[in-house]
């Protein structure tokens, strides 16, 4: 009995330091989460978006979409061409790496609308293969910082559909150290394995590849969430196709979805192959690139905010 009590007291000594350890690492990651992503970092930096997307602006533009949308719009040049013939015009970017449509319907809705943020022009980035509902998402961020718990229906009818998807958002969003466990890893092999973000980059291309290749029957749920609420709360939506290394071209299905809702789709030349040279990475234009496009779609857009888009 005496051996039975004193197992029982070490097992539970044992215990009570793991849950203490896992609490304190539980809070130290919070208290330090813009350290562990840039990703996060610019996410908690868009609770000041409303004071930064002044309402006596003319023209208040959020630049939105993933890191392609980041890299591939030079929000400079926009700033200071539209700043011309007397308007003021400030340019925003909300930004999610990795994402897509759905991430991008709960950025709108629950952060962007959610604090208050009034744009008049929602410069969207995408791509064929970041607006359909298939491609996976980051579970811990739509469960830590995307989501609220009126979203939870939504997301197990239409995006998490098995037990362990429902298991791994669930627990995402009870611990915070769960959700970012793949932060950590790649932080962590980052920090070690040299040229890992490269190679990271070099699969995110050729899984874009294999992504055009294998994904046929698409759904856009989660798309045409976004232009919906998009068309009820921006004056202007306008959605720019973005460069990539290989040729592509925007689904018929994601154009009709786009008009249907009164959004404008500005025309740039996915559908050829571009030079490897063009991208810093093989997946993300240069600078020297980036201006280059922006300065392509400008007349386009320029044309679209005089005939009264964002009036």
């Amino acid at each position: 009995m005496s051996l039975f009590t004193s197992n029982f007291k070490q097992e539970a000594a044992v215990l009570l330091i793991i849950m203490v350890s896992l609490l304190s690492a539980e809070s130290v990651l919070r208290l330090n989460q813009d350290r562990l992503s840039l990703d996060l970092a610019h996410f908690n930096s868009l609770k000041t978006l409303p004071r930064r997307l002044a309402s006596g602006t003319d023209q208040r533009i959020l630049v939105f979409g993933n890191s392609l949308s980041r890299e591939g719009i030079d929000v400079d040049l926009l700033r200071e061409t539209l700043s011309q013939n007397e308007k003021t015009t400030s340019v925003e970017k909300a930004i999610l790496d990795a994402s897509s449509s759905p991430d991008w319907y709960f950025l709108l809705k629950n952060t962007v609308l959610g604090y208050g943020a009034k744009p008049n022009v929602l410069l969207i980035g995408i791509t064929d293969l970041h607006v359909p509902d298939q491609i996976p998402v980051d579970s811990g961020r739509l469960a830590q910082v995307l989501t609220r718990s009126e979203d939870l229906p939504l997301l197990f009818e239409k995006l998490f559909l098995t037990l362990d998807q429902r298991a791994d958002f669930l627990l995402s969003k009870a611990s915070f150290l769960f959700a970012m466990r793949k932060r950590i890893r790649d932080r962590t092999l980052a920090a070690i394995v040299p040229g890992f973000r490269k190679n990271v980059n070099e699969l995110n291309r050729t899984a874009y590849l294999k992504g055009q290749k294998s994904i046929r029957a698409q759904d856009y749920f989660f798309f045409e969430q976004l232009v919906k609420e998009a068309s009820q709360s921006v004056p202007c939506t306008v959605f720019v196709p973005i460069p990539l290394p290989h040729p592509y071209s925007i689904p018929e299905k994601v154009r009709k979805i786009i008009q249907s809702h009164g959004g404008h789709l500005i025309k740039t030349e996915t559908d050829v192959s571009y030079s490897l040279e063009q991208f810093e990475d093989g997946y993300h234009m240069n600078k020297g690139s980036s201006a280059a496009f922006t300065r392509r779609i400008l007349p386009q857009l320029q044309k679209i905010l005089s005939e009264g888009c964002n009036a």
